[in-house]
């Protein structure tokens, strides 16, 4: 629990923390506007596409690969890595505490602005349905960026122009038209995930799920198993610097 202090507090720098959390409102202050420009109807659309192709595709990636680069990056570019490694710990202890930091930060942040949106959904419609879905979908979410992203972090300096090439380029611009190459996407798993738990509405699922169907459990294992990989590749990582 000591790692997870300390890493919450190196990662929840008050500028760093201020500019994430004005990202992450982003999406409801669209969604406030765009609603109340039509008011009398369902705004299912509107929330689903701000929701899935904005807060998710974009907000949360960027967030959680920000966080999650810097879990670790952040000590070994500072020098401060040995600190945490002489402590008589497991290495595969230290790498679970700070995926585990770096998921629970994530969320949080970009959380403020997902709560708030869901909320503003439930304020306009009259219906709350979509709040505790849009939260789970939220936390597998930065799971699957989190576990891929700590260890990158560690490996290369520049781990968050790889993770903005990867969001950008691969899952916003290949993914997309390549269906096939959709389970490759942690935006389009978390899709999955979250349109498994709504079930069956008037939004077009397609261009955001790829060739994947609806279904929350089976992303669910995918990315725990990605977080126990991310753990052991991070442990030997760790091990490996003990030796050198």
């Amino acid at each position: 629990m000591a790692i997870v202090r300390v890493t919450s507090r190196q990662l929840l720098g008050r500028r760093r923390v201020i500019g994430l959390m004005l990202l992450s409102m982003i999406a409801p202050f669209i969604f406030f506007m765009a609603s109340g420009a039509s008011p009398g109807r369902d705004h299912v659309e509107e929330y689903f596409g701000i929701l899935i192709g904005f807060q998710f595709g974009i907000v949360m990636a960027v967030i959680t690969i920000v966080v999650a680069s810097s879990s670790l990056g952040d000590e070994r570019r500072q020098h401060t890595l040995s600190f945490l490694v002489v402590r008589p710990l497991p290495r595969a202890a230290i790498a679970g505490a700070k995926l585990l930091t770096a998921w629970l930060v994530s969320f949080l942040v970009t959380a403020t602005g997902t709560v708030t949106m869901a909320l503003l959904m439930g304020w306009r419609d009259g219906t709350w349905q979509y709040v505790a879905p849009t939260i789970i979908a939220l936390a597998i979410g930065t799971l699957g960026y989190a576990a891929l992203f700590v260890p990158f972090g560690y490996l290369v300096t520049r781990a968050t122009v790889i993770g903005m090439v990867y969001v950008f380029l691969w899952e916003l611009a290949i993914t997309t038209p390549l269906s096939a190459l959709a389970p490759t996407s942690v935006w389009k798993t978390t899709n999955v995930a979250f349109a498994g738990m709504v079930g069956v509405t008037d939004f077009d699922y397609g261009p955001v799920l790829g060739n994947m169907a609806p279904g929350v459990g089976g992303t669910l294992v995918k990315f725990l198993v990605l977080s126990a990989v991310s753990v052991a590749v991070t442990a030997v990582l760790l091990r490996r610097r003990d030796i050198d």
